[in-house]
Protein backbone atom coordinates (compact mmCIF):
# COMPACT_ATOMS: atom_id res chain seq x y z
CA UNK A 1 0.00 0.00 0.00
CA UNK A 2 2.47 2.51 0.80
CA UNK A 3 4.24 2.19 -2.63
CA UNK A 4 0.58 2.48 -4.19
CA UNK A 5 0.63 5.97 -2.50
CA UNK A 6 4.03 7.39 -3.25
CA UNK A 7 3.59 6.04 -7.01
CA UNK A 8 0.30 8.45 -7.15
CA UNK A 9 0.11 11.84 -9.04
CA UNK A 10 -1.31 14.65 -7.64
CA UNK A 11 -4.95 14.33 -9.44
CA UNK A 12 -5.03 10.75 -8.90
CA UNK A 13 -4.46 11.28 -4.85
CA UNK A 14 -6.95 14.14 -5.06
CA UNK A 15 -9.79 11.47 -7.15
CA UNK A 16 -9.40 9.32 -4.08
CA UNK A 17 -9.21 11.70 -1.59
CA UNK A 18 -12.37 13.00 -3.17
CA UNK A 19 -14.45 10.15 -3.69
CA UNK A 20 -13.44 8.42 0.04
CA UNK A 21 -14.98 12.66 1.22
CA UNK A 22 -18.03 11.45 -0.91
CA UNK A 23 -18.55 8.09 0.57
CA UNK A 24 -18.29 9.02 4.06
CA UNK A 25 -20.69 12.17 3.31
CA UNK A 26 -23.32 9.08 2.06
CA UNK A 27 -22.39 6.91 4.40
CA UNK A 28 -23.73 10.15 6.91
CA UNK A 29 -26.73 10.98 4.98
CA UNK A 30 -27.68 7.00 4.93
CA UNK A 31 -27.50 6.87 9.21
CA UNK A 32 -29.81 9.87 9.20
CA UNK A 33 -32.09 8.00 6.94
CA UNK A 34 -32.26 5.33 9.23
CA UNK A 35 -32.63 7.51 12.35
CA UNK A 36 -35.08 9.54 10.87
CA UNK A 37 -37.35 6.89 9.60
CA UNK A 38 -37.18 5.09 12.75
CA UNK A 39 -38.48 8.01 14.61
CA UNK A 40 -41.22 7.90 12.59
CA UNK A 41 -42.14 4.12 13.59
CA UNK A 42 -41.47 4.81 17.23
CA UNK A 43 -44.29 8.22 16.87
CA UNK A 44 -46.40 6.39 14.08
CA UNK A 45 -48.81 4.30 17.06
CA UNK A 46 -49.13 8.17 18.94
CA UNK A 47 -50.50 10.13 15.49
CA UNK A 48 -54.29 10.32 15.02
CA UNK A 49 -56.39 8.51 13.23
CA UNK A 50 -55.52 9.14 9.23
CA UNK A 51 -52.63 11.60 10.37
CA UNK A 52 -49.31 10.17 8.53
CA UNK A 53 -45.78 10.95 9.41
CA UNK A 54 -43.16 10.81 6.87
CA UNK A 55 -39.61 10.96 7.54
CA UNK A 56 -39.13 14.20 6.00
CA UNK A 57 -41.46 16.19 8.36
CA UNK A 58 -39.23 14.91 11.28
CA UNK A 59 -36.01 15.73 10.36
CA UNK A 60 -35.19 17.56 6.97
CA UNK A 61 -32.11 16.63 5.37
CA UNK A 62 -30.15 18.33 2.73
CA UNK A 63 -30.57 15.89 0.18
CA UNK A 64 -34.49 16.19 0.07
CA UNK A 65 -34.73 19.15 -1.88
CA UNK A 66 -32.35 18.04 -4.28
CA UNK A 67 -32.46 16.11 -6.96
CA UNK A 68 -28.79 14.25 -7.12
CA UNK A 69 -27.95 12.37 -10.33
CA UNK A 70 -25.23 10.01 -9.42
CA UNK A 71 -23.94 7.13 -11.10
CA UNK A 72 -24.57 3.65 -10.35
CA UNK A 73 -21.68 1.56 -8.93
CA UNK A 74 -21.17 -0.27 -12.17
CA UNK A 75 -20.40 3.28 -13.51
CA UNK A 76 -18.25 3.88 -11.39
CA UNK A 77 -16.58 0.63 -11.60
CA UNK A 78 -15.93 1.13 -15.16
CA UNK A 79 -14.57 4.45 -14.94
CA UNK A 80 -11.99 3.31 -11.76
CA UNK A 81 -11.07 0.19 -14.55
CA UNK A 82 -10.72 3.06 -16.99
CA UNK A 83 -8.67 5.18 -15.00
CA UNK A 84 -6.20 2.17 -13.82
CA UNK A 85 -5.81 0.76 -17.44
CA UNK A 86 -4.42 4.51 -18.08
CA UNK A 87 -1.99 4.68 -15.34
CA UNK A 88 -1.19 1.41 -16.12
CA UNK A 89 -0.31 2.36 -20.38
CA UNK A 90 1.37 5.88 -18.93
CA UNK A 91 3.59 3.41 -16.57
CA UNK A 92 4.95 0.97 -19.31
CA UNK A 93 5.22 3.86 -21.53
CA UNK A 94 7.33 5.73 -19.28
CA UNK A 95 9.50 3.09 -18.85
CA UNK A 96 9.80 2.25 -22.35
CA UNK A 97 10.75 6.02 -23.02
CA UNK A 98 13.06 6.37 -20.00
Amino acid sequence: MPDEFWSLTMREFRLMQSGHMKMEADKRIHEWNIARTLGVFTLSPHMKKGKKLKPKDLISLPIDDKQIKTDSVEERRKKAALALKKREYLKSKKKIDG
